[in-house]
């Protein structure tokens, strides 16, 4: 067990988790992205032969597209819910493998709750109000239809908030957002 503070950064699509994570990076954590390891996973040959198998017009010329996969899983639960049984396993087993061997504080950034493991640290949220997330997210350039579907395959702010074990509000500017990740920043080495 590392002396070093060790948590898990999650929220909803366009809460913010990326900007908190970016903070804490600048302050001297180690970060690890589970979607970054989501998209090594999908190159994985066994990997590409399941989605094949599963889902033929996601693959072209032995490549997973992303987008076309996102397009048939985010649009029907039972498809998420196979792509998370072939994916989410290998994913996590990666994280696994590096969480010990981080020799300073690390923050694991998850889009989906399912992937990480209490042991990797207390649960941080990022919360900022749906209408809110949906902004950002379309100022990013998604697709409205798109980012309703990812809203939907993920938990509502109810259930994250019952999840954590400490909330990050992100309801103000980014510079209110930085404030708040060093005061945890702060908090976090000090336990």
């Amino acid at each position: 067990m590392s002396p070093h503070p060790r948590v898990v950064v999650a929220g909803g699509i366009g809460s913010g988790k990326s900007t908190v994570i970016g903070v804490l990076s600048e302050l001297g954590w180690s970060v690890i992205n589970a979607d970054e390891v989501g998209h090594e996973v999908l190159m994985d040959p066994e990997v590409i032969e399941a989605v094949a198998a599963r889902w033929p017009r996601a693959v072209t010329d032995g490549e997973v597209s992303r987008s076309a996969l996102a397009a048939v899983v985010f649009a029907d639960p039972g498809e998420l819910f196979t792509l998370e049984g072939i994916t989410h396993p290998l994913i996590a087993g990666r994280i696994e493998s590096w969480v010990d061997s981080v020799a300073e504080p690390l923050a694991v950034e998850v889009s989906v709750l399912k992937v990480a493991n209490p042991g990797w640290g207390p649960l941080v949220i990022v919360h900022a109000a749906k209408s809110v997330r949906r902004e950002r997210a379309l100022e990013r350039g998604m697709k409205a239809a798109d980012v309703e579907a990812r809203m939907a395959a993920q938990p509502t702010d109810a259930e994250l908030l019952a999840a954590a074990n400490v909330v990050i509000d992100n309801q103000g500017t980014v510079e209110d957002l930085v404030e708040s990740v060093r005061r945890f920043d702060l908090w976090a080495r000090s336990r």
